[in-house]
């Protein structure tokens, strides 16, 4: 029946009902209703006798307006398919209207998040783990005090150039960790060892002698131990039978001979029998 009639498009009909439907204020108000057709841009008349009573295609989109007052889209008449592809932009959404919702999963994609836009509130406990954090990124003041663990540390990460001026202490150290190596030359003094520390198994001694004779009355014989050691002991052995006028007045440690002191062993031999007498001089020494 519809299909015999032509469609009326509005704006002709505007210009006409606004000159012959002209009336007083207080005269009654009319409703008109009309479908739009967003391919085209025309609008089309219903609802009144001789037209359509809907719209002729869900593609159309119904609006009203009374005379006199601005033309309106009825309440719900905008539906999903009435929107053409990117008609709803930015401006035409209001504050807020966007919510959870209405976003569809996986929809958020970096070009939509703002520079600083994710703030700690909005990241969810544990979800920065280590692959989303760059190369260096993790500096001094991202590291609260007292976090970093040891199961955090890997195996050698700790190297000299890590560890503060005495960072080092005493409780720090292992027991047995310092070894020959650790030690640096001349580092061990007499004020290191303690009292009796130096027992006989530590020392490197090595005893040393000389045959020496004697045929003047006095005699000063020195044995030096070697270069680099020090003297700890010494002293002679007369080897005659009868040692009656032959015998020793001095035997000390010799502060003069090479240069080091100490480093050797010196007696004084006293020979009054009027003959040749042989002893044996000795030294004891620490080696290095």
């Amino acid at each position: 029946m519809f299909a015999q009639r032509p469609v009326l498009f509005l704006w002709p009909l505007l210009l006409a009902s606004g000159l012959m439907m002209a009336r007083p204020a207080a005269a009654q108000t009319q409703t008109f209703h009309a479908c739009y057709v967003p391919d085209v841009g025309a609008i089309y008349l219903i609802k009144i006798s001789g037209l359509p009573a809907n719209c002729l295609s869900a593609s159309h989109v119904e609006i009203s307006w009374t005379e006199g007052g601005a033309g309106e889209v009825a309440d719900g008449s905008i539906t999903t398919a009435k929107l053409a592809d990117g008609a709803v932009t930015g401006i035409k959404l209001a504050e807020g209207a966007v919510t959870s919702g209405h976003i569809g999963e996986g929809a958020v994609i970096d070009a939509h998040i703002a520079a600083g836009a994710v703030t700690t509130g909005k990241l969810a406990d544990g979800a920065v783990t280590s692959f989303k954090i760059g190369a260096g990124a993790v500096t001094d003041a991202q590291i609260a005090d007292a976090v970093v663990m040891s199961q955090h540390l890997a195996a050698g990460a700790v190297i000299t150039g890590k560890l503060a001026d005495g960072a080092v202490m005493s409780a720090k150290i292992g027991e047995g960790a310092v070894i020959d190596a650790h030690i640096a030359a001349g580092a061990v003094t007499t004020g290191k060892l303690a009292d009796g520390a130096v027992t006989g198994p530590k020392l490197n001694l090595v005893w040393r002698s000389s045959a020496r004779g004697i045929s003047a009355t006095f005699q000063s014989h020195v044995l030096q131990c070697e270069i680099g050691e020090r003297v700890i002991a010494g002293g002679a052995e007369l080897l005659g039978t009868d040692n009656t006028g032959f015998y020793i007045r001095g035997s000390h440690p010799d502060f003069d001979v090479g240069p080091d002191l100490n480093d050797g062993w010196r007696v004084q031999v006293v020979n009054t029998t009027g003959t040749f007498q042989d002893f044996t001089l000795w030294v004891l020494c620490a080696a290095p």
